[in-house]
Formats: structure tokens, C-alpha cells, sequence
């Protein structure tokens, strides 16, 4: 959540709440003493719709990267039956495909300021690197690839359990995924 979010919000209450302890203070002004109550209430109303707009508007934002970091790992698991399951110019075709979106959820871990990050966005890359040597080669390997692929899924999980995590963690809207 962003620190400032709340400021606007905060000087509306403290500017509402100063008018109304004055008028309490000096009753002779107001000749309704109705009008300090609705003060006080509306106050209390508009100061707790700002504040619920800051959170889900955070909420919101927050959404963004980790629908995108989602859909990446379906792409790639999508990917990789495809590579899979074909043959000839479309295996080469959905490799090329696959390892562009691999780069990308790469990319992404690179530049991210977490611990682990690093480790699993070189280990993403050489998964990808097995799979493709065992369903290329002359002698193809369906179980060794296959257990690649796997692994590729599970290292794309985890990146994305940890940029997940870095999104929801962080208490300031910087970059979120610029390095420090």
C-alpha cells in the first residue's frame, strides 16, 4: 500500500474534525446543535469511502503483474504440450514460441529484488535447455524430456510463487520489478 494513499484522506478528517471540536467548543455559533452530529457522521463516512477506494485500488493494481505472471506459466505449460504432442516445423515453431516466453518470465526474475530469484531464473533456463536437447535430438527420450518438462513447471511455479510474493510484500508503488 502506498503511504500517501491515505494523506488526502487524513488532512479531509483532521480539517472536518477541527471544524467540529470548534463549533462544540463555542455553541453560541451553531445556533442547531444538530449540525456538529452530521458533521462528525459525515466526516466518518467520507473519510472511510476514501480510505476503502485506496485499498482496492491498491487491491486493483496489485492484480495487474500477478494475472500477467499467471497467465505467462499457463502460456508456458500450454507450450510445452505443444512441443510435445507435434512434429517437424510446428515443434520447431512452438519451441521458438516456448522459449520466448521462458526469456520473458526470465527477464522478469532478473530483474526482481528477491532472494532465490536468481538461482531458479538460471535453472528455468537450463530446463528448458534439457527439454529441448532430448525431444531434438536423433535419439529422442520421451521419459527424459518429459521429466525436464516437468521440472520447467515446477521452476515456473516457484518464480511465480516469488514474484507473487515480492508484489504483495512490498509497502511502496516504486517499480516493482526494477532491481535495486
Amino acid at each position: 500500500m502506498k503511504k500517501s494513499d491515505f494523506i488526502p484522506a487524513l488532512a479531509f478528517g483532521v480539517l472536518l474534525g477541527s471544524l467540529v471540536t470548534l463549533s462544540l467548543r463555542d455553541p453560541q455559533r451553531l445556533p442547531v446543535s444538530l449540525i456538529p452530529s452530521l458533521v462528525t457522521a459525515l466526516t466518518t463516512i467520507v473519510v472511510g469511502w476514501w480510505i476503502h477506494t485506496a485499498v482496492r485500488r491498491r487491491g486493483e493494481l496489485d492484480r495487474i503483474p500477478i494475472d500477467y505472471i499467471s497467465d505467462l506459466n499457463r502460456r508456458i505449460g500450454d507450450l510445452i504440450s505443444a512441443c510435445s504432442g507435434t512434429s517437424g516445423d510446428e515443434r520447431t515453431v512452438n519451441f521458438r514460441r516456448l522459449g520466448i516466453e521462458i526469456n520473458g518470465l526470465r527477464e522478469i526474475a532478473r530483474h526482481t529484488p528477491r532472494h532465490g530469484l536468481a538461482r531458479l531464473e538460471q535453472a528455468l533456463g537450463l530446463h528448458y535447455i534439457d527439454f529441448k536437447r532430448h525431444l531434438t535430438d536423433d535419439a529422442v527420450d520421451k521419459g527424459v524430456a518429459s521429466r525436464a518438462s516437468s521440472e520447467i513447471r515446477m521452476t515456473a511455479l516457484k518464480i511465480q510463487w516469488l514474484l507473487c510474493k515480492h508484489v504483495l510484500d512490498r509497502t511502496t508503488d516504486d517499480d516493482v520489478f526494477a532491481s535495486e
